[in-house]
């Protein structure tokens, strides 16, 4: 396992051993968790000189000592900005190994059962077919009550999965030698297929997330700003992560309104508490062998996955607020009037490039505090979504308003509030003066349609008047006896 290693301000240099591609300040934080004195500067003594830094071990380069030169703004708005692409093309992964972990889990545990129950250490939950059949109408009935109510959320873990591993004991239970074999054929056909497919979606997973790790800020946190130098690499790290998530979220609404905004907000949400419960297991059980790893990782995201599904909508939820409101208050007015008055339709003609970058610049400049002020607020609401799932699955325990957790709060909204105001507002501003161009276009199409529809209602008059004409010449030809 990797070793890291600080310089604290006594002096002396402490290391611990930790997964690869650990942030700074999570390394900072642990060693003072072990070692709170390595935060307290140490008086001059004639020992000073011995506390100089040794070579760090070899497979994982220190964290960055205090004083190093940190990327600037514009280069960490790049590294940010590649590493939020890379964890958006990587959410497919995340999916796959959360539908791979249920069936690799379920089947572990049967074959867990059955061995158990071979060897007279268990008896099923279940005494009789007429129990068994009348658990399982039950759960259908709590299933189709749930469907009933919209909870239409994909989980990898509840009641059902109970049901059906409790179903299998009964049936084995109860079963002759012969189907007891065949039920464990069955049971290797899933490990075969499913268990290779969910541990490259895993290893596909946590290389995607090595490969992010250097692209992050080396100051992620507002509190850790102690420079001008870190302050320019805070501010890129967030745009950076915020520019390559949030103009997603509003393009979604943008063509598919409140539904296509939520979409996007909880796939992006999902994929990022699915990676936040992989890096725990991972953590969790690091000392297994490594196909056990597998076993522990994927039994842990079934257990986990109504909780990150449930935490992942809300969030997606709370994602139409700031901007995106923005975007979708813009399309819900564009669509109730597109059927405008003539007056509004010859204005919408007349408007110029020039007036409408003016008009949406201004309506940007004052959207901009709001904005700032929503996203904020969601931020904030977002990482206490985040707590409350991480406390509902054992993650977290202890007081709830901890000051760890009214520190992730304030900084989630702090980020959210910059990144949202800085990137939302100019991509608000953008769409506006694309939407006001269509706007133009349309109207001026409209404008046309109704001039030539005009033109064929006068040209069918006269051609009426004329036929009424002629029609009346030969009637008065025919009346005078010429032709």
């Amino acid at each position: 396992m990797p070793l890291y290693q600080m310089t604290g301000k006594d002096g002396k240099v402490y290391r611990i051993e930790g997964p690869a591609g650990l942030p700074r300040e999570t390394v900072m934080a642990e060693i003072l968790k072990r070692a709170p004195q390595a935060g307290k500067p140490a008086l001059a003594t004639p020992d000073a000189a011995l506390a100089a830094p040794t070579a760090v071990a070899p497979t994982q380069a220190a964290p960055e000592e205090e004083g190093v030169a940190q990327p600037g703004f514009f280069e960490q708005l790049g590294s940010s900005l590649k590493g939020g692409l890379i964890g958006l093309a990587n959410i497919p992964q995340q999916a796959v190994a959360q539908a791979f972990a249920g069936p690799v889990n379920v089947a572990a545990q049967e074959r867990e059962i059955f061995d158990a129950i071979d060897s007279g250490k268990y008896k099923p939950k279940f005494k009789s077919k007429e129990e068994l059949k009348e658990a399982q109408m039950t759960a259908a009935m709590v299933a189709g009550q749930a469907g009933a109510f919209g909870m239409g959320i994909p989980v990898a873990a509840g009641p059902d999965t109970e049901l059906a591993i409790d179903e299998a004991a009964f049936r084995y239970y109860n079963a002759n030698p012969r189907e007891r074999a065949v039920m464990r054929g069955g049971i290797d056909k899933i490990t075969e297929k499913a268990a290779p497919r969910f541990e490259r979606a895993l290893q596909r997973v946590e290389e995607a997330e090595k490969e992010i790790a250097p692209l992050r800020a080396k100051t992620t946190q507002v509190s850790d700003i102690d420079s001008w130098a870190s302050f320019k690499n805070y501010l890129g790290g967030v745009i950076g992560e915020t520019a390559a998530q949030l103009p997603v979220t509003m393009a979604s609404s943008a063509v598919a309104g409140p539904m296509g905004g939520f979409t996007a907000g909880t796939t992006i949400s999902y994929g990022a508490e699915t990676m936040n419960r992989i890096a725990f297991a991972r953590e969790k059980y690091k000392d297994l062998p490594l196909e056990k790893q597998a076993t522990e990782i994927a039994k842990y995201l079934r257990d986990s996955g109504d909780v990150v599904a449930v935490s992942a909508a809300v969030q997606g939820a709370l994602d139409l607020f700031g901007p995106v409101g923005t975007v979708l208050s813009r399309k819900i007015t564009s669509e109730l009037g597109k059927e405008g008055t003539r007056d509004v339709l010859e204005a919408a003609a007349k408007r110029s490039f020039i007036e409408s970058v003016k008009q949406e610049g201004k309506a940007a400049a004052k959207r901009f505090p709001r904005e700032t002020g929503e996203e904020a607020l969601t931020g904030g609401a977002q990482e206490i979504t985040s707590i409350l799932g991480e406390r509902a699955i054992g993650e977290q325990t202890g007081p709830l308003l901890s000051d760890e957790n009214l520190k992730r709060v304030f900084e989630a909204s702090v980020a959210e509030g910059i990144g949202g105001g800085l990137v939302g507002t100019p991509t608000t501003f953008t769409t506006g003066v694309i939407g006001s161009r269509s706007e133009t276009a349309r109207a001026k199409r409209t404008l046309k349609q109704e001039a030539e529809e005009g033109r064929l209602k006068e040209f069918d008059a006269m051609r009426g008047q004329l036929a009424d004409a002629f029609e009346a010449a030969v009637a008065k030809y025919k009346s005078e006896g010429t032709s």
